[in-house]
């Protein structure tokens, strides 16, 4: 290859590279197509970081426990509120009568 050929790769590379993006987490979908999920807790930041590919799994299992608590968080939000019912009327009702005192 002459020089005038390895600064027009050169050019090349470097218009494209901008619009290229690197993934560490692949996914089939429903209809067979493989594509990347970058919004993955197995989405690797730093590749190249041996610990924490090796700490992926124990980050997974903290997610699951995280989302775990919430929706138990959410299960008592909506257990009390399902719990205090009529609370607007019951406000409106209590604030009328301070009203009229």
């Amino acid at each position: 290859m002459s020089s005038v050929d390895c600064f027009i790769c050169f050019i090349l590379f470097v218009s494209v590279s901008p619009f290229v993006n690197a993934s560490t987490h692949w996914v089939v979908t429903e209809d067979g197509k493989i594509q990347e999920q970058v919004y993955s807790i197995f989405y690797l930041r730093r590749p190249y970081d041996l610990v924490a590919l090796m700490q992926q799994e124990i980050r997974a299992d903290m997610v699951e426990d995280f989302m775990d608590q919430l929706n138990d968080q959410i299960e008592d939000i909506d257990r009390k509120r399902n719990t205090e019912t009529n609370l607007h009327q019951k406000f409106y009702e209590r604030e009328i009568g301070r009203a009229h005192v």
